[in-house]
């Protein structure tokens, strides 16, 4: 239920708030790995965000992710924990994952939004450019010159033996 979009806003927010990136991805994992395999703190949380939240399937923190995206997940938790730190870390949360989920939650809600909009453009606008240019007659004529050097390899890859024969052949002639 997590994109690589959602992973890549989180990551260029949370390290823009002086968060080394290392520090930011084993806090994604970690908050991740807690909503799926939750400690008995974290599952009455998830209970509490699937109490109040009929878009989820049930409760559990993969239909968490899914219905409500990773940030939509963190803010519901942070939400259902009161806000308090004590209660995440009890709930499993630690020193990386508190990191993320206040640096992506509360005011840093709308930037991770933009983050994620500008990824999430950038991404189309680039399938949409790698799209035109491979239907251009350049690219490809690109595609079958690089096949052709490929079925050439192949091809003297294959007649090496030959050809060395008819030279040792050649030799002995001259």
């Amino acid at each position: 239920g997590v994109s690589l979009e959602e992973v890549a806003a989180a990551t260029a927010l949370v390290t823009r708030q002086g968060s080394p990136t290392s520090f930011v991805m084993r806090g994604l994992r970690a908050a991740m790995v807690a909503l799926v395999k939750p400690t008995e703190d974290m599952q009455q949380l998830i209970n509490q965000v699937a109490d109040a939240n009929k878009n989820m399937e049930n409760a559990t923190g993969g239909a968490m992710l899914k219905a409500l995206g990773l940030q939509g997940s963190l803010e519901a938790l942070l939400e259902a924990a009161g806000g308090s730190k004590d209660a995440l870390t009890a709930a499993g949360l630690q020193a990386e994952s508190l990191a993320v989920v206040f640096g992506m939650t509360g005011e840093k809600a709308a930037q991770f939004r933009d983050f994620l909009e500008d990824i999430t453009d950038g991404a189309g606008a680039t399938d949409a450019a790698f799209e035109k240019m491979e239907k251009s007659m350049a690219r490809q004529l690109e595609r079958l010159g690089s096949e052709f050097r490929e079925f050439k390899m192949q091809m003297g890859e294959s007649l090496a033996p030959a050809v060395g024969i008819v030279v040792a052949i050649f030799r002995e002639f001259l």
